[in-house]
């Protein structure tokens, strides 16, 4: 894959994790700030694993679909498989955010998501102005500046003998 694909393509990828998980960290706040327990059904088991279900439940008549880890902390929902009710902890303010485990902090994880938004802004540094002085140095552009200045350097002889 070449550079003019493989930055944007990562520039994406680093993007969609800060911002899958400053939404994770949005639903945490308002789990922590007015959550109510409800009860959910297992409707599928989601495709990445990592014990990670859909499930739904119902707030003033209305049905709502979430996806979450399994709740591991309580032993009456730690095995509840598709079909199984399980505690869902849903916000009374916002009914559509909703975790089958009530968070302990907000925030989790912001080192690493620290580490990714300072590499993505390097990657779109490098994609707007790649000669800039804090672009990624890759290969190809570090060889084609070594050609220029050669280049530069034999015009630049050429002109002192003459």
């Amino acid at each position: 894959m070449t550079r003019s694909l493989t930055f944007p393509l990562v520039a994406m990828l680093l993007g969609y994790f800060i911002l899958s998980m400053a939404w994770q960290w949005r639903t945490d706040y308002w789990l922590l700030e007015d959550s109510q327990p409800g009860v959910a059904v297992l409707t599928n088991k989601y495709w990445s694993g990592h014990g990670i279900f859909e499930y739904e439940y119902v707030v003033d008549q209305k049905h709502y679909t979430g996806r979450s880890r399994r709740n591991s902390e309580d032993e009456r929902y730690r095995n509840a498989g598709v079909g199984g009710k399980s505690v869902v902890y849903i916000s009374a303010s916002h009914p559509w955010l909703s975790s089958l485990n009530k968070p302990q902090i907000v925030g989790a994880g912001w080192p690493v998501v620290l580490v990714a938004l300072l590499i993505e802004v390097l990657f779109l540094i490098t994609i707007v102005n790649p000669n800039s002085k804090w672009a990624l140095k890759d290969s190809v552009r570090k060889q084609n500046q070594e050609v220029e200045q050669d280049t530069g350097t034999n015009a630049t002889k050429g002109r002192h003998t003459s």
